[in-house]
């Protein structure tokens, strides 16, 4: 039939200092039998066919992708609107009064 079985070994492991938040390898290879830490993790699977080892990478692949993006924060999650500011005609105590009431400790002039 031509289909050629064979066996594909795989090692997974996430290098230190990648911020991969969700990715579980362990989770991740429980699904070919293999398992291992969350960082580090292994799976033996056995192929029908060769030319399903790329499929299957490539799966692999696509859920790492999908659990490691962390959300980025837009400025819009950290900076306030309308901007609050110091005008030059401020004097110093009406800055200072500024920061208190806001929990600041600069303001754009």
């Amino acid at each position: 039939t031509g289909r050629r079985q064979s066996t594909m070994i795989i090692i997974g492991r996430v290098k230190a200092g990648i911020s991969t938040k969700d990715v579980n390898l362990n989770t991740l290879f429980q699904q070919f039998g293999g398992g291992g830490h969350a960082k580090a993790a292994s799976a033996t699977v056995r192929l029908g066919d060769e030319s399903d080892a790329g499929g299957i990478l490539e799966g692999i692949v696509a859920e790492m992708i999908d659990t490691s993006l962390v959300k980025q924060p837009t400025v819009g999650d950290f900076m306030t609107s309308p901007v609050l500011s110091a005008k030059p005609t401020m004097t110093e105590k009406h800055v200072e009064d500024l920061f208190i009431r806001y929990d600041v400790r600069s303001l754009p002039v």
